[in-house]
């Protein structure tokens, strides 16, 4: 039977983040100007303040919380790993549409579409690459 099962197919979901989820971790510290480090020597009543920086002044990821979706086929069938990889393009243009339809912007929380072809075992591991993948564009 070359009609794909339930028992052919693994999802996984992943959110990878700095700590925070959707909010920069720079944000809730606080830095203290290398002229100022002298006065660490002080008494605790004149140290000096430490200042938030502002996200002009440093580089910073457009995205602080990356959402994936994988996708393996537990069958070595081709005909099943075509009929899936159909699917996921499917799957990947509803959401693309979703998101236009939300109008969200290039950096906001925005899947793109990355397919690959890899004969995998049968169980997979976290070694192994993914096929097909989902992530979300920075």
């Amino acid at each position: 039977d070359k009609a794909l099962k339930e028992d052919d197919i693994i999802i996984e979901k992943r959110k990878i983040h700095h700590g925070m989820k959707e909010k920069n971790p720079v944000n809730f510290m606080r830095f203290l100007p290398k002229d100022l480090h002298r006065q660490l020597l002080n008494t605790p009543e004149n140290l000096p303040t430490a200042r938030q920086i502002p996200d002009t002044s440093y580089r910073k990821p457009n995205v602080f919380l990356q959402k994936s979706v994988r996708v393996y086929c537990r069958s070595m069938d081709k005909a099943k790993h075509t009929r899936l990889g159909k699917s996921y393009k499917e799957f990947i243009d509803r959401l693309q549409q979703q998101q236009q339809g939300q109008g969200l912007e290039n950096n906001e929380q925005k899947y793109s579409e990355v397919f690959e072809y890899q004969d995998l075992p049968q169980t997979p591991t976290r070694d192994s690459d993914c096929i097909p993948t989902v992530s979300q564009s920075p």
